[in-house]
């Protein structure tokens, strides 16, 4: 089953004010809450017409913190985090993104959320060194080394 939804951000299926059609449940568990879309209805249309403005000055506003995320987080060379660990070096669980996201507040000296900053492919559960990607607001990304060891 296919949803229609009016985007609200630009991604990699269209930019903002697009209308697109994407399965039911990508709109209903991920677009919608995260506030990326609306669905396309004659109502959430004037709202957005209405609101078209604000939303793309927020928009180039959401780009330019995003730029500057990506700035400090560059100026990290290695995150490291300290795990409980077996005696083979495998984690007693994994790292989460709260752990990374933890780490990197410490380590620029910022407070970040988990609204702001995506991970992909955040498969640690071991000991060792990992580059991993951090997306931050539609097409920003780079990467980040972490250092993951004994604590």
């Amino acid at each position: 089953m296919r949803t229609e939804v009016i985007l609200l951000e630009n991604c990699k299926y269209g930019k903002i004010g697009d209308v697109i059609s994407v399965a039911s449940g990508f709109a209903r568990n991920y677009l919608i809450p995260k506030k990326k879309a609306l669905r396309c209805t004659f109502e959430n249309k004037q709202i957005f017409e209405a609101k078209k403005a604000a939303i793309e000055v927020e928009h180039k506003k959401k780009i330019a913190m995003a730029q500057e995320l990506v700035d400090l987080i560059k100026m990290v060379d290695t995150l490291k985090i300290k795990c409980q660990t077996s005696e083979d070096g495998k984690l007693y669980g994994s790292v989460t993104e709260k752990d990374v996201i933890v780490a990197l507040s410490d380590a620029i000296g910022r407070q970040l959320s988990d609204d702001i900053i995506e991970f992909r492919d955040l498969r640690i559960r071991a000991i060792g060194l990992y580059k991993i990607e951090v997306a931050l607001y539609s097409s920003i990304t780079t990467e980040l080394v972490v250092e993951v060891m004994r604590a």
